[in-house]
């Protein structure tokens, strides 16, 4: 789950991770924690979108 956004309240409006789910793929890997900000998506630049356009990307993906 990640939480930002242009229509957020987070001062950059950067997507970040907000929780990891236990035992699923971002837990298994050890690649994320929570906190991190999310650059972008299979290429697809999360600056500057809103958090359903993040949303839309990350189902894509």
């Amino acid at each position: 789950f990640f939480k930002g956004g242009l229509d957020s309240e987070i001062e950059d409006h950067g997507i970040y991770v907000k929780s990891i789910t236990p035992g699923g793929p971002a837990s298994k890997s050890n690649l994320l924690i929570e906190g991190d900000k999310i650059l972008e998506v299979n290429g697809s630049s999360l600056a500057r979108v809103t958090h359903a356009e993040a949303v839309e990307l990350f189902r894509g993906a």
